[in-house]
């Protein structure tokens, strides 16, 4: 705690002994009062306090209902010679650019007709200040409390940065920057190499003059950035979505026209699965929904999906800004639009049907607190009160206004929090070991000032004891007798829910080897927001032991806001630590380990159980780092959404090298009501390591939009050797829209050395368009995919009527790798239109070396209408050293195409139909089976032309009456002698009715030197009809140059034969 707030806190304290209980803020006046009791202080109007490496001024701030202060942070000059003394910030942004887990600060600097971007490191220290690292550095005289470091980087703009965003723009896994401003026709991007710094600008063009900028993940989300930019031109107005699977930047947008140049966006989840984008257009509001792109997938598939919707709504008044807050009562978010008069016009994402059909708009009078053009409405965590908070930026107004609706009266109340000029531009980021943020807004009246918005923590009491009494007297002093001066964690948790929070609860008066704490009964539950910070006891760690305490959790948490840090919590005969709340931060925890994180002390419940959204446990650094092993479940998230899980060894020792199970499910997320969960991300350090469970690993069950991307799952911290979960490593369960894995770069699994199938999807009820995506993991191998690390079942399993997923895709970076499995790579049964696309399976993460599944490698029975491969040039998947046949399709399966891809050195054929050894064509094709037994060409004559053309003839002997026509042909070429294992798609052929009623069709499928085929080469062809059945390969190669055609053979193949398949369907 500073000076200053422990000096605020003293004076509210005796304030408090005077019976003033019940106010809720200070004044300026108290706060200068409190100031000049430090001895040698200056009692000015603006009290500066000089610390390393910014200067940290305290002004009046007050907003009632939120308890905020506000404080001045002076960064350090940067050295730029062209930057004028006018220089002021005009744009903030944050991301993590040096990837230390840390997010850093971006400050764009206006020099009057150019600017500079300045990036300041964030500073592990402030949020973690008795972290490992933190400690170290004090006892080397190196430790700094101060949020940021001295800048790393300073990079040169053309223009004035107005508008600034952050995001992973090229999918490299590093963070980018976006810069521009109202009027210009281009976009500068600054690429982010890891280390902290930033590329030279380079240009993006736009198609018109920009008026406003966001990002967000607004495609299906997959973990990637997507850019949202406004421009108007030639007297239209339109909304540019950049998205790509390369990278938002490496794609043409889509575009939309919206009925006036927007002024202000936002996203959010507004009633809908799929994030939305929302507009301030004049006087309409626009909202743009429906946007699953399925941008990972072939062209036809993309093909089929809706259109995006694009609403309006008349706001019956111009709208100048925009926000999408997170409301209290549940995960929907609001958007709320600032009128010019000040009033606010709000559509409520949290009742059914208002968003984004239009629903009754809300209006709250703002009294005609009139506002400027270029005020700004932000939305951010910075108070204790339900949901986000409310901010108003008016540059030439009032300055900083914290807002609130009040809704019984349907008006808006103004607070000013700062006065002063201000930049509409604001960041918020999390700066001290609170979940809470802190809202930086950048000034006006000096280049490198900004103002901190953020919580006056209220309470601060520190445990000096480890027994079990309670408080003496709820009076703001933590003693469990009168005067003693003994503080337990049970009196301390009962100061704190006394009064209205934030409080933060300590242990430095604890000595080394008291840790261990024994409640005797059910610890109160944290009913205000406080945080309870064990890494401040001289061991690093406090221990809650639940041997004595009865049939109880070990910490309830029903506030909002709260942050757990250091605790050992096990020996519990219910949960671990429950989340009944919104908005908790758990971190550096363990939960069902002793405090060095190898002993089983289970809870005999759940490590965690979570019934309020918007919380995460771990985070991005080893310093969050929970461990959650030893109990029933390890993390059970019911009935709710949003909530994130990053970074967490869950089912393993702190090593991550050995088992300390989870006796169920190491995460189980069931019957969200809306979005879903996510677990792991694609930012470096987010993913966990969830291995060694005694079932499942990860278990999504009716959890519609749960996210599971980066993690290790099977594995050993090092994901190279297995740690198997005792089932799946992970299993949906009736889930839809799930995805296992994203073509963003750390969007990768590792799912790999289970005791099952290392992804299993079933149900019991049908779910025929469930729309779950599998894609860029390994899946049977170690984390570099070059050696097996084999599942004990299928590589990917689905089943049960859960249909349309979708396994792979045609982008770059969405494929699987899928191989080492002991049985299939995939197996597809009572399943119907999945797509498998753009995998590799059966070999290593190059495509090259075989890493065998031991059985097919692809397994179909009693399901239809699949999709293997594609007829797209990306769609193919490599199909090849597998035990058994390439693609097995058996049962009741109909209309499973097989297309583009490349089949090697399987151990039976590369199509099977009936997985009964190779099936001869039959006179007509009336023979029913899998894929109706779908007859293969004859290949009647192959030749090279005298024009150069690679020609061939060719017969399909499928009645119209047992194929549904047309049929498509596919020719493919073996390279050499048709024996070892290369073969290349050349191209396809149509044959229609005219053909069959003829015959046989000869065709031409391109110049032979550009295909690189010539006189000797073996070719072979399938048919697939146009139901989507597809033949089996036929077992014998036709040589080119054996020239037959008009003439008909009984078998179609006199020029000789080769039995070792090497098939390649596909480029």
């Amino acid at each position: 705690m500073t000076f200053i707030e422990d000096r605020i806190l003293m004076h509210l304290h005796k304030r408090k002994r005077a019976r003033h209980r019940t106010r809720k803020s200070f004044n300026t006046l108290e706060v200068m009062m409190i100031l000049c009791e430090k001895p040698g202080f200056m009692c000015v109007p603006i009290a500066v306090l000089t610390v390393s490496c910014f200067l940290l001024t305290v002004v009046c701030g007050q907003a009632e209902a939120a308890s905020l202060i506000t404080r001045d942070l002076r960064l350090q000059p940067v050295e730029f010679a062209q930057l004028p003394a006018s220089a002021r910030a005009t744009a903030l942004a944050s991301a993590d650019f040096d990837e230390d887990g840390v997010p850093d600060l971006v400050v764009g600097i206006s020099g009057g007709s150019f600017g500079v971007v300045v990036v300041y490191p964030g500073n592990l220290d402030s949020i973690y200040p008795n972290g490992p690292q933190a400690r170290a550095r004090r006892a080397a005289g190196m430790f700094s409390e101060q949020p940021f470091h001295p800048a790393v980087d300073v990079v040169s703009l053309a223009l004035v940065p107005e508008m600034m965003v952050t995001g992973d723009f090229d999918n490299d896994g590093h963070w980018d920057v976006a810069i521009t401003a109202r009027g210009e026709n281009r976009i500068e991007w600054l690429r982010g190499d890891g280390s902290g710094r930033l590329t030279s600008a380079d240009p993006v063009p736009l198609p018109g003059k920009l008026t406003a900028i966001i990002e967000g993940d607004v495609n299906r989300r997959d973990g990637m950035t997507d850019l949202i930019v406004a421009v108007a031109r030639d007297g239209a107005a339109e909304l540019l979505v950049f998205e790509s699977p390369l990278g938002a930047l490496r794609g043409a947008p889509e575009i939309h026209r919206v009925p006036a140049p927007a002024t202000e966006l936002t996203t959010g989840f507004f009633r809908s699965l799929m994030p939305s984008i929302a507009a301030v257009a004049g006087s309409e509001l626009v909202i743009v929904h429906g946007r699953d792109r399925r941008l990972t997938h072939a062209g036809i598939l993309r093909a089929t999906v809706a259109p995006a919707r694009v609403d309006t709504i008349d706001l019956r008044a111009a709208g100048i800004a925009i926000a999408s807050p997170r409301v209290e009562d549940g995960p929907w978010q609001d958007l709320l639009v600032l009128l010019a008069n000040g009033d606010i016009a709000r559509v409520s994402g949290n009742r059914p049907g208002a968003i984004p059909t239009g629903g009754p708009i809300t209006v709250y009078t703002g009294r005609q607190h009139r506002l400027s053009p270029d005020a700004r409405l932000v939305a951010a965590k910075c108070s204790v009160k339900p949901g986000d908070d409310l901010f108003v930026i008016d540059p030439e107004g009032s300055g900083v206004s914290f807002i609130e609706l009040e809704t019984g009266q349907r008006s808006v109340s103004f607070a000013d929090i700062s006065s002063g000029r201000f930049a509409p531009a604001a960041v918020a980021m999390r700066l001290g070991p609170s979940s809470l943020r802190s809202l930086l807004v950048a000034g006006l009246d000096d280049s490198l000032s900004l103002t901190e918005i953020v919580a006056l923590r209220r309470g601060a009491f520190d445990v000096n004891d480890n027994n079990d009494d309670p408080d003496f007297a709820l009076d703001g002093v933590c003693e469990t007798a009168s005067g003693n001066g003994v503080c337990t964690l049970r009196a301390a948790i009962q100061e704190a829910n006394a009064s209205t929070g934030p409080h933060t609860i300590t242990f430095t008066g604890m000595t080394s080897g008291d840790q261990t704490i024994y409640p005797l009964s059910a610890l109160p539950t944290l009913g205000q927001t406080m945080t309870i910070d064990g890494t401040t006891h001289v061991d690093g760690m406090v221990e809650l032991d639940g041997t004595a305490a009865g049939a109880v959790n070990g910490i309830t948490v029903s506030a909002d806001s709260s942050t757990l840090h250091g605790l050992s919590v096990h020996s519990f005969r219910e949960r671990g630590i429950r989340l009944e709340g919104d908005f908790n931060l758990v971190e550096g925890c363990h939960v069902g380990t002793d405090a060095g994180g190898t002993t089983n002390l289970g809870n005999l419940n759940h490590g965690f159980s979570i019934v309020g959204s918007n919380n995460q446990i771990g985070g991005t650094t080893p310093e969050a780092r929970n461990i959650i092993s030893g109990n029933k479940n390890g993390i059970y998230i019911d009935r709710v959404s949003l909530n994130t899980v990053q970074g967490n060894y869950v089912g393993t020792d702190a090593s991550g090298s050995f088992s300390v199970q989870n006796t169920y499910s190491g995460i189980l997320t069931r019957f969200s009501p809306t979005v879903g969960n996510l677990i792991g991300g694609t930012v470096p350090g987010a993913g966990n390591l969830v291995s060694g469970n005694g079932s499942r690993g990860l278990f999504v069950w009716d959890d519609p939009g749960t996210q599971v991307l980066g993690n290790l799952i099977g594995t050993d911290a090092t994901g190279g050797a297995a740690l198997p979960n005792g089932g799946p490593g992970v299993m949906f369960y009736e889930a839809i829209h799930t995805d296992v894995g994203s073509s963003a770069l750390l969007g990768r699994n590792v799912i790999s050395g289970n005791a099952g199938d290392g992804v299993y999807c079933n149900g019991y009820n049908p779910v025929p368009d469930a729309l779950n995506q599998i894609q860029n993991n390994l899946i049977g191998t170690n984390s570099l995919g070059t050696d097996e690390l084999k599942n004990f079942g299928h590589g990917i399993s689905l089943g049960a009527w859960i249909g349309s997923n979708v396994i792979g895709g045609s982008a770059p970076g969405a494929g699987n790798v899928i191989s080492g499995n002991l049985n299939a790579g995939v197996s597809i049964q009572n399943s119907n239109h999945n797509v498998v696309q753009g995998n590799l399976i059966g070999t290593d993460s190059a495509g090259i070396m075989p890493i065998s599944n031991g059985g097919a490698g692809i397994w179909i029975y009693d399901a239809s209408s699949s999709q293997i491969g594609g007829v797209g040039p990306a769609d193919g998947n490599t199909i090849a050293h597998n035990s058994y046949d390439g693609v097995a399709i058996a049962g009741q399966s109909l209309f499973n195409s097989v297309l583009g891809n490349t089949m090697a050195f399987n151990g039976g054929l590369p199509i099977d139909l009936g997985n009964d050894g190779a099936t001869l064509n039959d006179a007509g094709d009336p023979d029913s089976g899998a894929n109706r037994l779908m007859n293969f060409p004859e290949i009647l004559g192959a030749r090279i032309n005298p024009a150069g053309d690679l020609e061939f003839s060719y017969a399909v002997d499928s009645d119209p009456l047992n194929a549904e026509y047309d049929l498509r042909v596919e020719l493919y070429v073996a390279d050499g002698d048709g024996l070892d294992g290369t073969v290349r798609y050349l191209g396809f052929d149509t044959w229609t009715l005219t053909d069959y009623a003829n015959g046989t069709a000869t065709t031409v499928i391109g110049n032979a030197a550009l295909l690189g085929v010539d006189n000797g080469d073996w070719i072979v062809a399938t048919a697939t009809d146009d139901d989507g059945n597809t033949s089996e390969l036929p077992e014998s190669l036709w040589l080119v140059g054996n020239w037959l055609a008009g003439s008909i053979f009984d078998d179609g193949f006199e020029s000789g034969t080769t039995t070792r398949w090497s098939v390649t369907v596909g480029m």
